[in-house]
Formats: structure tokens, C-alpha cells, sequence
């Protein structure tokens, strides 16, 4: 009966497929502010519909929703704690992680859960946790991929084959200009990102539960072909002998990542095998590997 219901749901959002365009703005932000209302049970009829928004219109819904959850996680006496609760349900209950696939989104909502009032309500640290989990690849439980901080380019061999002159001149004067601009005009919120994390971390004024998350989310940002600035690698170096054990567990495993990143590659060089020497049967020993002395 339970798949029944499943199939006959899926049928009526296919048959009524809902876009961006279709979708007004209002309506979704209105859903939202339905589910950071006071009431439980308004909060939680809304929070499931909002999930269906944001599951059939990705990307574009979850711009127009990332300012109003960043603003419900500020530590502010303005907002209440059924607010933060709220903005907390959904970003948990995102099934198309779409608040955490954007370096943009995330150089805001990082930052915003760090610096978010703490509670010890069990609810609320339950999905702190879970949220932290996802931008932690520490954990069995990372459901993240590892972004790339570099738009990707194609590759001369399926320039190749496409067999287009002009495309592939367009694409190399393309590359000739991406490798004298820098990471920080490539992706600056990367870096932004990365400087605030840092900053936080060493100011010494965060819960130990926000300290955790905010040097496991500092982690997931130590990626390939980047370098990490000295100030990072000296907090790691501090965090080696820190109380907390989970600290010194990432750090032992982001210096680790770090020493990976920055390794250069040597040229490789074939060395032919040496000879195996031909022994006429099992016993005799050359004369240049036997044991004597010169006296």
C-alpha cells in the first residue's frame, strides 16, 4: 500500500512538473517562512513541502532561499529560537544538497553556522551535528564530493576528435589566460571562505562543539593544487597538541593532506633490472660476493 501511495505521488509531480518559471518566487519564500514559524505542526507540514520545491527546482531555489537561512542562523536576539531551529530542518532535510554544492552558497553558510548561537537542547545539537557531518570528510557519513576549485577544461584529445580549428585556438588562448590569473580572482570565495574559517578558529571565542566544526569544515577546504596559506599551516601545526583529541585527529590528517598537496613530481627515470649472475649449481658463491679480508 506504501509503494502504491509512493507511485501514484510520483505520477501526479511528474504529470504537474514544477520549474523556476513556474514556481513564483514568492510562494517559496512565503513556504519558508511557514517553516520557521512558532507553531510545530505548521513548521513541519511546510518543512515537506518546501523539501519537494527544492528537490524538483534545484540551484536556482536554493539562491533565492540562502540569504533567509544565513539571516535565521545569526546570533541575534531577533531571531527566535524556533527560527534557528527551522533554518537548521532545512538545511538537514535537503536531499539534493543543493545549499552545500556551491562555493558561493558555502562561503556563507559555513561561516553562518560556526558563528550561530549555541543551545543545549538536544534537537538542536543533534542537527548541528548531522550538519556537520556532511561538510566533515573525516566521518564515514561525508556526503560531499570534493569540488573542484578550478573550472574544468577540455582536453586536446576530444578537441581533437570534434575536429574544430577554431574552438580549439579559442580554448588555448582561454588557458593562456586562466594560468596568469590566480586562485583568489578564479574562485574568490574559496578563498574568502578560507580566511574566514581560519580567523574564527584562532580567535579563541567559539563553543568547543562550533571549535570542532569549524576546523573540520577548514579540512574539507585542504583540496588539490592549492596551497594553503601560512596561517592555516601553522593552525594546524598548533592543533597537533590541542586538548581535544577529535582536533589533533584532523589536524594529523590535514598535515598529511597538505604534504600530499604540496609534494612536486619527480621525473621518472626506468632503471634496467640488474643481471642475474649464472650459477652452474646450488652452493657456489663468486669470488666478488664471498666474505674475506685484506690483511
Amino acid at each position: 500500500m506504501h509503494r502504491i501511495l509512493l507511485q501514484h505521488e510520483n505520477h501526479i509531480w511528474i504529470k504537474n512538473f514544477l520549474d523556476i518559471e513556474k514556481l513564483p518566487k514568492k510562494v517559496l519564500q512565503n513556504v519558508f517562512t511557514l517553516s520557521i514559524s512558532h507553531y510545530g505542526e505548521v513548521r513541519s507540514y511546510a518543512q515537506d513541502l518546501l523539501n519537494k520545491f527544492l528537490g524538483r527546482t534545484p540551484r536556482e531555489s536554493h539562491a533565492l532561499l540562502i540569504d533567509q537561512v544565513v539571516e535565521c542562523l545569526q546570533p541575534s536576539p531577533s531571531i527566535t529560537h524556533q527560527q534557528f531551529k527551522g533554518a537548521l530542518y532545512v538545511l538537514y532535510s535537503d536531499s539534493k544538497l543543493g545549499f552545500f554544492n556551491n562555493w558561493k552558497f558555502l562561503a556563507k553558510l559555513m561561516p553562518a553556522l560556526v558563528k550561530a548561537q549555541h543551545s543545549d537542547k538536544p534537537s538542536v545539537v543533534e542537527l548541528l551535528k548531522e550538519i556537520s557531518i556532511r561538510c566533515n570528510r573525516t566521518y564515514t557519513d561525508f556526503l560531499l564530493d570534493t569540488m573542484p576549485i578550478y573550472d574544468p577544461k577540455v582536453s586536446q584529445e576530444l578537441l581533437q576528435k570534434v575536429g574544430n580549428a577554431s574552438l580549439q585556438l579559442k580554448m588555448d588562448t582561454v588557458m593562456e589566460v586562466e594560468e596568469s590569473v590566480s586562485l583568489e580572482e578564479k574562485n574568490p570565495h574559496f578563498i574568502a571562505l578560507e580566511k574566514e574559517l581560519c580567523s574564527l578558529v584562532t580567535s579563541g571565542n567559539l563553543h568547543w562543539r562550533h571549535n570542532q566544526m569549524a576546523v573540520g569544515m577548514l579540512y574539507t577546504l585542504t583540496v588539490p593544487y592549492h596551497n594553503p596559506p601560512s596561517e592555516i599551516l601553522q593552525l594546524w601545526m598548533n592543533s597537533l597538541i590541542h586538548d581535544d583529541r577529535n582536533i589533533r585527529s584532523v589536524a594529523l590528517q590535514a598535515i598529511e593532506s597538505v604534504l600530499k598537496a604540496v609534494k612536486k613530481k619527480r621525473k621518472c627515470m626506468h632503471v634496467d633490472p640488474p643481471a642475474l649472475l649464472d650459477l652452474n649449481h646450488p652452493g657456489k658463491i663468486p669470488i666478488n660476493f664471498s666474505v674475506h679480508s685484506n690483511i
